[in-house]
């Protein structure tokens, strides 16, 4: 994977003052990255903060943590990551002196790689669901009553918002971070880095454990093979977006222990039942060890996959 398109792309000829900074260039990009996630999605996200906070009081942190309508879902989810592309696009412009599209979001076959990866990330969930409901472990928390136009529009607008969450993760993590590693640092070690990164940022998620960390870990490991070997991220931002999406807004399940849109922004509203450690209870799916062996499944079939090194 180590000649993939995705870090060919992202060479370093022209990166200023790269002879000067050495080895420090990497611990800087982690620490902007940090930044980046952290510093830059608060400032973008904080007149829907104050906001909610004016509205809501003292609710306000459990709306912020899960929004209950889809518009004040979507707000919060554009807020919060859409700063990520502007901070990626000021360090690639400025400091390494290349186009935005280096980071992996090539022009050629755009629009398949993306539908592709928005199909197997709903696969890959529904396949999870599957499993558990093979066995029984799956039933309705509300009788199904059909789909009303205001609950389409619900989950319309929070498929738009997990579009935003979901790619600027990617471009982040998998376009940005994992090919400035990968460059001087081997391909493994540099996808192990990026993967912690991406575990770490749920840390503080409601209902957070050991299997959702180790999941969240080996989804960071499946995300970054899938766009090494396909040599973009276009595949992995759809892949994110509809694993998101199918658990919160199709299904009705919590996605990273947050129940997103509320009522009004499900197609579904299915619950687990069984042990913690097989269906992730009140964290979702992604703390089950159901997921643990979707998630290993698919990292073998990406890895034993064709890299993709064309030229660039």
């Amino acid at each position: 994977m180590k000649d993939s398109t995705l870090i060919k792309l992202a060479h370093s000829d022209n990166i200023r003052g790269y002879d000067r900074l050495n080895w420090l260039y990497e611990p800087i990009v982690f620490v902007y990255s940090v930044i980046s996630l952290l510093i830059v999605s608060t400032i973008f996200g904080l007149p829907v903060a104050i906001y909610i906070i004016a509205t809501q009081g003292q609710d306000a942190i459990s709306v912020l943590e899960a929004p209950p309508t889809p518009g004040l879902a979507f707000a919060v989810l554009f807020s919060s990551f859409i700063g990520i592309y502007l901070a990626v696009w000021l360090w690639v412009r400025f400091m390494e002196r290349r186009p935005y599209f280096t980071i992996g979001l090539q022009r050629k076959r755009a629009i398949w790689m993306y539908v592709r990866g928005l199909l197997i990330g709903m696969g890959m969930m529904l396949l999870s669901m599957g499993i558990l409901a093979l066995f029984g472990m799956i039933s309705f928390e509300r009788p199904f009553t059909g789909f009303s136009g205001p609950v389409l529009t619900g989950v319309f607008v929070l498929f738009l918002g997990f579009v935003i969450q979901g790619a600027a993760e990617e471009v982040l993590l998998r376009g940005f971070m994992l090919p400035i590693f990968a460059r001087k640092y081997s391909i493994w070690s540099s996808i192990i880095v990026s993967s912690i990164i991406f575990s770490l940022l749920h840390f503080l998620n409601p209902n957070f454990s050991g299997i959702a960390a180790l999941n969240i870990f080996l989804a960071g490991v499946f995300f970054a093979v899938y766009a090494l070997k396909e040599g973009s991220i276009w595949g992995v931002c759809g892949a994110h977006t509809t694993w998101n999406w199918t658990m919160g807004n199709v299904l009705g399940i919590e996605v990273s222990g947050q129940l997103i849109g509320g009522q009004n922004a499900m197609l579904f509203d299915l619950m687990e039942s069984g042990p913690d450690y097989l269906t992730g209870g009140s964290f979702g799916l992604e703390g089950g060890i159901i997921v643990t062996a979707v998630l290993i499944l698919g990292t073998i079939i990406c890895y034993l996959a064709p890299t993709n090194t064309e030229d660039v």
